[in-house]
């Protein structure tokens, strides 16, 4: 092969190479992604305007779907499963709603309904003019009310567990009064206990209503009793019972208590022990 030839060839193949590979990648990519053929529109055919057809069925599927809920006025308290529902709250927020209430709870705001667990804050606004919260009646007073009848005691008969879960009284006051009560044979009326230490005039006050005497005191002859007997009491001193048992066995007979007005100078005290004590007979 001369020079000449050789050069026509390397020519030929310069030209014609770019050629086949472009006509090759063509047919590549017909064959490879038909949606590419064109359907004989060509460039000159720019007027036409293709509309791809919309298939509303589906398109409606992933449409969000607008529910036009009912609007009445309603009370939380007395909200029914039914009506929730028409209102549109969220069941987590009724149920939740529901739980307050059979536990004694009441919705008395509408802030206090927006609080509930689950309640949406959008659904809430749209509820919010619709709350109607009914305030509780009133209880109507009786033109008779019941009186409430108190329990009664008797000073002589009552114990410390009344004196304290009934009466209220301290501990030691209550533990006073019983030993008081004891040492002196009974009281014989009711102010006595305001004798008994840490016994306040507002205390008494507060007891007196409860309290009444019916089991009588003991009486002691002064003319037979035992010197210890007659020092142990509370309105004798030892000293004044020396010498009223002095007395008694100077002069025999105490025919009247009166008689000791010589040892028992105080006539409040002599008085008292008059209550106590007996000459003659009970």
């Amino acid at each position: 092969m001369s020079g000449i030839q050789a050069l026509i060839l390397c020519c030929t193949l310069y030209v014609a190479t770019p050629i086949m590979t472009r006509m090759y990648i063509n047919k590549y990519r017909t064959e490879q992604y038909p949606d590419s053929i064109n359907f004989g529109i060509t460039e000159s055919d720019s007027s036409i305007k293709w509309k791809p057809q919309i298939d509303h069925q589906q398109l409606n599927k992933y449409k969000t779907e607008r529910v036009d809920y009912v609007r009445f006025r309603f009370n939380p308290n007395q909200l029914t499963s039914e009506n929730a529902t028409k209102l549109g709250i969220p069941k987590k927020a009724y149920t939740n709603l529901q739980k307050y209430l059979n536990k004694g709870g009441i919705i008395k705001t509408s802030e206090q309904f927006k609080n509930i667990y689950g309640m949406d804050s959008m659904v809430y606004e749209r509820l919010k003019s619709m709350i109607h919260i009914q305030p509780p009646k009133e209880k109507v007073l009786s033109k008779h009310p019941k009186i409430k009848q108190q329990l009664t005691y008797d000073l002589n008969a009552i114990n410390v567990k009344e004196l304290i879960y009934k009466l209220n009284l301290e501990y030691k006051l209550a533990y006073r009064i019983i030993n008081y009560r004891t040492a002196l044979g009974g009281y014989y009326e009711l102010k006595q206990i305001q004798e008994v230490f840490g016994m306040h005039d507002s205390i008494y006050a507060r007891i007196e209503s409860r309290l009444y005497l019916q089991i009588p005191h003991q009486r002691i002859s002064i003319q037979t009793a035992p010197l210890d007997t007659l020092a142990k009491h509370p309105y004798l001193k030892y000293k004044n019972a020396k010498l009223i048992f002095k007395y008694r066995e100077q002069h025999g007979v105490i025919k009247d208590i009166k008689d000791l007005q010589h040892i028992i100078k105080d006539s409040l005290q002599l008085h008292k022990l008059s209550r106590y004590f007996y000459c003659q007979g009970p």
